[in-house]
């Protein structure tokens, strides 16, 4: 029997060189719910497989593989499809498929031994694999995520630089660094979701958005020590981005561009970052990211140059079996779900890429790859087996069920009661805090300010399933009589809506409106009658002076960097910016 399974027709743009000169034309189409794949045989075409024409109905499955996509969408994967479904969807697919969606030229022998002298054997063994598997879906989901928030971020952005630098400055203020043990191992959607992660997790984030650009990211590291994770915290992490023939350079655990000698001193954030010629060039470069007398940058030129670049990826991006899902996936997922490591038929590897252009810079480097993506997908699948991790992924999972919907009502025993007791049921959640959050970090925070407020109307609360007010008469009751857990759930809700509605209006550059929330928010938690914990009174106080700097008053802002907490992540950077707000021309402290 022969099967068909795909479902829509791919674009030239999109097709590799190889597949438009085989002998046998495959034209991809379909539909939403239906599709099929039709096999245009060649002039040179096989006797032994039937045209359209010669297929039978019975003979032919077909099956959507936009379907599939849609369900691997952040607002639908793991929120109404089950975690392993896309994934055994895809498979299915790419047993009948995909040994005639990758190049058949390519000698994985050889590709194996390539592999080898970079990746461990598991890890090339990954890349090789044909099957697919859990973590390939949360890949897929990141890179859908990433291409969204690729192209909203940077819609006013004047220059490709411009972009990666809009991108850069989006990353560090959706992701705040908290050490390794109070992480969780995910991905890069993840960690901008619940909005923490580490140095290395920022930076994952970062080259995850500017592939969709097709833009080569790497980190400058100490492969020995980037592999054990020794320390708790990593408070500077290089990282480069391959723009136009050259080497851009940001500071991950900073959260800061390295400022280049061309970045004006009148700018209040760093927009011109150095590259690495001009690091190489100019001890003063990374000098110039210290404090100065109070303490130095923690990277010397000399430490730099024993640091090998790193190319940033995992087994997925590199992997045959997405080379085969890339070929094909519907013509209007523009997500780029599929990057070599190394040559691979006509793609050129990211390690010859990065390698050519260092070779003209520093000759004696030798590009690496960075396994601490590969790590984290490896550790986020054992997260169900392990009882503690998984109770805080529950925990970080709570506020994300707001609102709870409630019926309350007089028990009718005790109607003409002094003291009545009320009948509350809950219905399912609505879930409209996390579709808030993933609408706020996929770049549409148009879409998530109205949910986060609805949110913080909700605080003491819960709407009824109708979305009716409660009863005026019984509400105060209810709120009395409320569980614990589900005050505390929506309290909590809204206190994130309330920080994030802020970060909305820094997203959509009205600054002086993120100012004065953020404002109204750390006046909040001066309250006496606050009832919020102030989860976010560190990172209020920065973003605060980063909005009020970008309003025109860095002055002011400078007094608000000045509150960020000395154990906080985003002390050194906030020094930093009071430094270069209060020397700059025409300012004083």
């Amino acid at each position: 029997m022969f099967r068909i399974r795909n479902s829509r027709q791919m674009n030239s743009a999109n097709q590799p060189v190889w597949s438009r000169s085989v002998s046998v034309l495959r034209t991809i189409f379909g539909g939403v719910l239906c599709g099929a794949i039709l096999l245009l045989q060649g002039c040179n075409k096989e006797a032994d497989k039937p045209t359209v024409a010669e297929l039978q109905p019975e003979e032919t499955v077909v099956i959507s593989l936009e379907t599939t996509f849609q369900g691997l969408l952040p607002n639908e994967f793991e929120i109404n499809v089950p975690r392993d479904l896309p994934t055994s969807d895809i498979d299915e697919w790419g047993q009948e498929m995909l040994a005639d969606m990758v190049d058949p030229e390519v000698d994985e022998k050889q590709l194996a031994e390539t592999l080898s002298k970079l990746l461990p054997a598991e890890v090339v063994e990954r890349v090789l694999r044909r099957q697919f598997v859990l973590r390939d879906s949360t890949h897929i989901r990141d890179c859908l995520w990433a291409r969204e928030v690729a192209e909203s971020v940077t819609t006013e952005a004047k220059s490709e630089l411009d972009s990666v630098v809009d991108l850069f400055y989006f990353v560090v203020n959706t992701i705040h660094v908290v050490p390794a043990t109070d992480s969780l191992p995910f991905g890069p959607f993840e960690s901008a979701l619940y909005g923490t992660g580490t140095a290395e997790d920022r930076a994952w984030a970062f080259a995850t958005l500017l592939r969709q650009r097709r833009i080569p990211t790497m980190v400058f590291a100490d492969p020995a020590s980037a592999a054990e994770q020794k320390d708790p915290v990593t408070k500077n992490l290089l990282v480069g981005a391959l723009l136009n023939d050259a080497i851009y350079l940001f500071d991950a655990g900073l959260g800061l561009p390295i400022a280049g000698p061309d970045e004006p001193a009148t700018n209040d954030l760093v927009r011109q970052p150095a590259t690495l010629n001009q690091l190489l060039d100019d001890s003063a470069v990374l000098e110039n990211m210290g404090l100065g007398e109070t303490s130095s940058y923690a990277i010397t030129p000399e430490q730099f140059r024993k640091l090998q670049p790193l190319i940033i990826g995992d087994s997925s991006v590199w992997s045959r079996r997405m080379e085969g899902l890339r070929n094909g996936q519907p013509v209007d997922v523009k997500a780029l779900i599929f990057e070599p490591l190394v040559s691979c038929g006509p793609f050129e590897g990211l390690v010859e890429i990065v390698s050519k252009h260092l070779s003209k810079v520093q000759p004696e480097s030798n590009v690496g790859v960075w396994l601490y993506p590969e790590q984290q997908r490896e550790a986020r699948e054992a997260v169900s087996r392990n009882a503690d991790q998984s109770a805080r992924l529950d925990s970080l999972n709570d506020t994300f069920k707001v609102p709870q919907p409630i019926r309350v009502g007089l028990k009718s025993d005790e109607k003409n009661s002094d003291q009545p007791k009320l009948e509350i049921t809950f219905g399912a959640s609505w879930g409209t805090h996390r579709r808030g959050r993933i609408d706020q970090i996929m770049g549409r925070p148009e879409h998530a300010i109205p949910a986060f407020l609805k949110v913080q109307d909700w605080r003491t609360m819960p709407p009824s399933p109708d979305d009716e007010p409660v009863d005026p008469r019984l509400k105060g009751l209810a709120e009395q009589q409320l569980p614990d857990e589900v005050k505390a759930r929506h309290l909590n809700a809204a206190e994130e809506a309330l920080f994030w509605r802020a970060e909305c209006q820094l997203q959509k550059r009205a600054y002086s409106s993120a100012a004065s929330d953020l404002e109204g928010y750390l006046r909040q938690l001066q309250s006496a009658t606050s009832l919020y914990p102030g989860r976010f009174r560190s990172e209020a106080n920065y973003l605060a002076g980063f909005a009020l700097a970008m309003s025109g008053n860095s002055r002011r802002g400078a007094a608000f960097m000045r509150n960020v907490d000395p154990e906080d992540s985003r002390y050194d950077a906030s020094q930093w910016l009071v430094k270069r707000w209060t020397t700059q021309p025409g300012k004083s402290d």
